[in-house]
Formats: structure tokens, sequence, C-alpha cells
């Protein structure tokens, strides 16, 4: 939270908003979120007093799943991406699971298709991962009249809003349902359950308020950066905040790549 960086970053979003005037549904933020399907309770280490290296084992098949998610300016969060791990193509491949340039470019052609009803200039907030900064994804948005709008480095604790506001309640809600889903099936999450869990847990995560307070919260909607240069806002990142409330709300169809 370099105040220097920061007021620059600040500087660049007011004139462009003063430019372009956009609405606040025409207001975007993406980013990633690893959603873990292995074990979720704190691992308790026994081992002898005084024994300076602890090795803990755990259960080999433990994964991270991958979501895109992206919110608006006026409450609402567009269908996300959920990008399996694999190593052979049916969608897009992601050997790791993570995203990658080649979904980095799926991913603005899908935001893209699912916004180009809006009228004037869309803003898409994000972080500086090299999967939004490749000649292809920026040519795209720059083609179809979308700015992206980076965030300065390590600064997403604070200037990303589904950091900030939505994603700490996210991973709360996915452990209560997949616990559920353990009670009742007897079986862990999997890729083929995956999907019908995690949107339980998105539709108690992603409330209106909660997405509004994302904006809200980082100074973007309604336009007050002096949120982000107060004092104690200046240190490094410690945890994710949870912010906001978490009422019910109806699940939004996803898109999954494998």
């Amino acid at each position: 939270m370099n105040p220097t960086a920061v007021k620059e970053y600040f500087d660049t979003v007011e004139e462009l908003f003063a430019i372009h005037n956009p609405p606040d549904e025409n207001i975007l933020a993406m980013d990633e979120v690893g959603m873990n399907t292995g074990i979720f309770s704190r691992p308790l280490v026994i081992a002898q007093a005084g024994q300076r290296h602890q090795h803990l084992q755990r259960a080999g098949d433990r994964k991270i799943t991958t979501v895109i998610e992206t919110i608006t300016g006026n409450g609402t969060t567009l269908r996300p991406t959920v990008i399996f791990k694999g190593t052979y193509r049916i969608v897009t491949v992601s050997p790791r699971g993570y995203t990658d340039n080649e979904t980095g470019v799926d991913y603005i052609k899908d935001c893209h298709e699912q916004t180009k009803h809006l009228q004037g200039t869309r803003f898409l907030f994000l972080d500086g991962h090299r999967s939004h900064c490749t000649l292809q994804f920026l040519e795209f948005a720059v083609e179809h009249n979308i700015i992206v709008i980076s965030t300065p480095p390590h600064t997403t604790h604070e200037l990303q809003g589904l950091d900030v506001a939505c994603f700490g309640a996210l991973k709360i809600y996915w452990e209560q349902e997949c616990r559920e889903h353990l009670q009742t099936t007897g079986k862990p999450v999997n890729n083929n359950t995956f999907l019908q869990v995690y949107s339980r847990a998105r539709a108690r995560a992603f409330t209106q308020p909660t997405v509004r307070s994302a904006f809200c919260t980082t100074g973007i909607i309604p336009f007050r950066r002096e949120l982000a240069l107060r004092p104690d806002a200046m240190a490094p990142a410690l945890e994710t905040s949870v912010k906001g409330g978490f009422p019910n709300l109806l699940p939004s169809p996803v898109r999954a790549i494998v």
C-alpha cells in the first residue's frame, strides 16, 4: 500500500470516470479464488517437546479448484468460470488447475458476451496477474470498449473488493456446505459434485449488499479515495476481511472449464 502508487491508481480511476461517467452496472471487478475440496479442520501436530522440525501427514487427494468471479457495481454478479484440473482438452487446458494465459483470454471473451448488452464503456478492475496482461487479452478489451484497470501490486487486501468483502464469506460458507455434503452423502466433494455444492455456498456469500460493499469499501462506488489512503490502510496485508451481510440469494448458473 505504497501511498504514491495508490494515489496514482486513484488519479487514473478518477480521470477515466470523469471522461466516461459509467453507470454502476458498467463497473466490474474480477478475481480468482481457490476452493479446497480436502481437509478443512485446523491441523494439530503432536511431537516431542523441543523438536525443531515438525512433520504433518495429510491425505494425498486434496485439490484446489479455481473459480473466477466477477461482480458489478449494481450489486449483481456474472456467471463464474470454474477451472478444474486436467491434462486433456475439452473446453481449454489448465494442467495445474489455475488460471493461465489461455483461460484468461477465454474469460475476457465470456465477460464480454455477458455484458455486451450494456451501453457505453465498461470498466474491469482486476489484479496484475500475467494472464490479465497478455497482448491478446488487452487487444480484445480495447476492441470491445472495455477499459482494464489493474490495482497496484500487493494491494488487493485493500483495493480488490472481492478479497475485501466476498471471498472471506465464501470460504466460510464453502466449508459449511462441504461438511453438510459429506454428512449427507458420506462422500467428499469431487469434480462431479463441485458445481452443485459451490452454487449453494456462492448463493449465501454473493448477496447484493455484500457485492455493493465490495465497491464501497474500496472507494470505487461511490468514488472516495480517502478510504484507501487512510493511515491504517498503509500497511502490509495480514488477512482478508469479511464485511457486509450475507442473506440468502438464488444461485447464478456457472460456466465450467475442464
